[in-house]
């Protein structure tokens, strides 16, 4: 068995929880809440490079475009008995289509495409070369926020959701393949980050997730010691996944409590509950979608 960072595994368990009190509406600590979905796609990326390999398009389909099309079929279904129509069109069918049958499904076509286009310039660049272009790309990304942001909003779901994620992508191959690079240039290179995020603090959404998701990522990497667990949180961490896919189904659920601060609490745990036992029940069809 691959053994787990466990200060990772927390990260995404609070991530996973981080997600949903953002899909919740609580109206507390919303730039906070954003930072959950950035430290996933940074985490997602760094391993990906730190693989050395491209695992390749039919495994990655299986693992991302085959739970896409679960879910979106299940939620699409869920659209119509609500007499909702199956996938939201207002911004023509290939937007409704990438968006999917609810809006958290955006992330899944998108990690997909990140994820083959950083296997394969892994496979291909010198790690060196990989970080500074990465570097350089995340740089001119975050300085210029001023010139997209208000734009891609614009643009509506889920383009807007892309083009915010972006910055994730360059940061997690960056930290990854800047392993390579000697001391000091990394810490140039770090603080220039963080200089830059800087730039971006004023804008909702953006600045502030950012920081504290490159804070929290470095930190869980770079600590000397793992955060404590126990067995039983084996099931929990590897259920984060399920969590983050099933969510929206609960905060349906426990809509009459929107605005109160069990709202997500509850939705979160209910869902994580439902994973766990799912997962024991029927562990084959459930290793497949989530």
């Amino acid at each position: 068995m691959v053994k787990r960072n466990l200060n990772i595994e927390w990260l995404k368990l609070v991530s996973t929880f981080s997600i949903v009190w953002c899909h919740s509406g609580y109206p507390y600590l919303r730039q906070v809440c954003s930072t959950g979905l950035v430290v996933y796609i940074i985490i997602s990326l760094y391993f990906n490079v730190e693989s050395c390999k491209f695992k390749g398009v039919k495994i990655m389909a299986k693992r991302l475009l085959v739970p896409w099309m679960f879910f979106s079929l299940f939620f699409g279904v869920g659209n119509l008995v609500l007499s909702k129509p199956f996938v939201n069109m207002d911004n023509g069918l290939i937007m409704g289509f990438l968006r999917g049958t609810y809006i958290h499904l955006w992330f899944l076509p998108f990690i997909f495409l990140a994820l083959c286009i950083s296997g394969l310039l892994a496979t291909r660049l010198p790690r060196n070369i990989l970080a500074i272009i990465m570097f350089v790309c995340f740089m001119v990304y975050i300085v210029s926020t001023s010139y997209w942001r208000e734009w891609s909003l614009s643009l509506g779901a889920p383009f807007a959701q892309y083009i915010h994620a972006l910055g994730a992508v360059f940061l997690g191959i960056f930290l990854s393949a800047a392993k390579v690079l000697g001391r000091k240039v990394k810490q140039i290179m770090y603080v220039s980050l963080y200089v830059g995020i800087a730039s971006s603090i004023s804008f909702f959404g953006v600045g502030v997730p950012y920081f504290i998701a490159l804070s929290l990522v470095i930190l869980a990497f770079n600590l000397n010691c793992e955060l404590l667990s126990f067995p039983v949180m084996n099931n929990v961490f590897a259920a984060t996944f399920g969590v983050f896919l099933i969510h929206p189904v609960f905060l349906y659920v426990f809509n009459g409590h929107a605005g109160s601060i069990i709202y997500p609490i509850e939705a979160f745990i209910v869902s994580l509950l439902i994973i766990i036992s799912l997962r024991r029940i029927f562990p084959r069809f459930m290793l497949k979608i989530t």
